[in-house]
């Protein structure tokens, strides 16, 4: 799980990236922020989580998905 460091807290950021998955979840190449957070660093830490992440569970169908994020959530 990935823990929101406190500077980040109730800012309202958050970032929407494209994920391309393969057929077991693993995160296949590096994902595309679609709507930055307005605050590259957010977004930097946001990508590297994700690829930290992986694998993630298998998706119903290899290819790429939407993934929003936000300390919020």
């Amino acid at each position: 799980s990935w823990i929101t460091p406190p500077d980040f807290q109730n800012r309202g950021l958050s970032t929407e990236l494209r994920v391309r998955l393969g057929p077991t979840g693993e995160v296949l190449g590096t994902p595309v922020v679609v709507r930055s957070s307005g605050d590259p660093y957010w977004d930097d830490n946001v990508i590297r989580a994700l690829m930290k992440a992986s694998p993630l569970p298998a998706p119903p169908e290899p290819g790429d998905w939407p993934f929003l994020f936000s300390p919020e959530e």
